[in-house]
């Protein structure tokens, strides 16, 4: 689907991650494999499947598997006939399924939404103990979630000032640094963020070649579009791309930074 914008409406440009996924894993050697992140309430996908699959992709991949789990969205829920409250407690069970489906032989589970008695699992992931887990989050509260979990956050500078964005980071930091408990074998103290940058030779080629659909992803004020990238914010007043009366700066040699864990790891590579 790469080229084209999404239509209104459309409900997915990425409907089988793990499939893709496995073919990325075919062509490369050392990058690491990130599901960023399934959704994780059992009409989406039962935690039994998830764990099934993402230890298929860790052997698939040689051991190169990083698990993401998050709750979705209302527009989602709906579609798929779950309740809001249903979604959150379903992800908290997830989040603690998974990781003990991978490490115990003869799994059980007794909830509200799930009864499962000595079933056994596999396959077991190729890692050990188990693949590293992360949380999708977008707001102050699922990024303190994430840290009592003991599991790694993902953000996305897309609707964020950095100002909130470091404001959210340092309330993960506290939370995983004060757990003692995780859902999995271990704490994955780490954050990970997707930004978004677009570099032109103009601001007007810039339009033409996306910024313009870009920019009505964004927050609209006063008939006014805030175009995200980086570290900055631009503002432009409404207008078609191409319009006359758009700033013709040249930005073709800025460099800004790219999202990345504040973990150092390995460099990827194919």
């Amino acid at each position: 689907m790469a080229g084209r914008a999404p239509r209104a409406g459309e409900f997915s440009l990425s409907s089988a991650p793990e499939l893709v996924l496995a073919a990325i894993a075919q062509h490369t050697n050392r990058i690491r494999i990130g599901h960023s992140a399934v959704l994780a309430p059992g009409r989406f996908n039962h935690p039994i499947r998830v764990a099934e699959r993402a230890a298929t992709l860790d052997h698939l991949s040689g051991g190169r598997v990083e698990l993401g789990l998050t709750r979705s969205t209302i527009p989602e829920w709906r579609l798929f006939g779950i309740e809001p409250a249903q979604a959150r407690a379903q992800t908290q069970e997830a989040f603690e399924m998974v990781p003990k489906m991978w490490t115990t032989d003869d799994f059980s589970y007794h909830s509200e939404n799930y009864r499962i008695e000595n079933v056994s699992i596999g396959p077991k992931p190729l890692q050990r103990p188990h693949p590293p887990l992360w949380q999708a989050a977008a707001s102050p509260t699922s990024f303190e979630d994430a840290g009592r979990r003991g599991v790694g956050v993902l953000g996305t500078t897309m609707w964020e000032s950095l100002e909130r964005v470091g404001r959210m980071i340092k309330l993960y930091r506290a939370a995983a640094e004060a757990c003692t408990e995780p859902v999995g074998s271990f704490v994955n103290n780490q954050v990970g963020y997707f930004t978004f940058v677009h570099c032109a030779e103009t601001d007007e080629q810039a339009m033409r070649n996306g910024a313009a659909a870009a920019g009505r992803l964004v927050h609209r004020r006063d008939g006014a579009a805030l175009l995200r990238g980086g570290n900055r914010v631009r503002r432009h007043h409404a207008a078609p791309p191409g319009a006359a009366g758009l700033p013709r700066r040249r930005r073709a040699h800025r460099r800004l930074p790219a999202a990345r864990s504040t973990t150092p790891r390995p460099t990827p590579s194919c």
